[in-house]
């Protein structure tokens, strides 16, 4: 069985997105093992203390039943420099403990993080979804390697709009900013284009 992770933003003592976390946890026991999933989220954060006050990362990893739990402090990374990989074969589909795909792609570059770029269009960076920004409106990629919670949720609320991104098209945008189950829209940085290295 892969070993399966969800890491769950714990802000202020309240663990935040759990409706998206579970609906993941569920689709991904039921599409890699082909049974339904019994972990209840909700009934396990009950059972936890958390600090009252600060922003950690509960990290689950789990198959068809929970294997570890870790409470981290959360320190978002400085990330300055962006190259665009490319890769036409990889899956990422669901949130694996084994990303070393992920890593051989990123040890390609000396940038701090990367994007991957397969089939000719935008996908994430190896730990996030991406946000457009063309001056007025916010877009994200339509087919992104992990459809995060994060990114879920900002969709369900219509703040973003998906669409075919390529690297040809990335001019029509002013800067970007990554998201994930840790980053909320007003949580991490706009990044001028210019920092995106071809």
């Amino acid at each position: 069985m892969y070993s399966l992770i969800e890491s769950i933003c714990v802000l202020d003592g309240k663990a935040r997105n759990l409706e998206y976390h579970q609906k993941r946890m569920d689709e991904s026991v039921s599409n890699l093992y082909g049974i339904q999933n019994t972990l209840n989220l909700n009934k396990l954060i009950s059972e936890m203390d958390f600090p009252a006050q600060g922003k950690y990362k509960l990290r689950l990893v789990y198959s068809d039943k929970i294997d570890s739990t870790e409470l981290i402090p959360y320190t978002q990374p400085s990330v300055n420099s962006f190259q665009l990989v490319e890769d036409n074969e990889i899956e990422y589909n669901f949130k694996k403990e084994d990303r070393s795909d992920l890593l051989r792609l990123k040890n390609q570059t000396a940038a701090d993080e990367i994007i991957i770029v397969k089939n000719g269009l935008i996908t994430d960076t190896s730990i996030s979804n991406l946000v457009f920004y063309d001056g007025t409106r916010l877009f994200t990629p339509a087919k992104p390697l992990l459809r995060g919670v994060m990114r879920c949720r900002l969709l369900a609320l219509e703040k973003l709009i998906e669409k075919d991104i390529s690297p040809e098209n990335l001019n029509e945008f002013k800067s970007f900013k990554p998201i994930n189950a840790m980053l909320d829209l007003n949580e991490s940085q706009w990044t001028d284009m210019a920092a995106i290295q071809k």
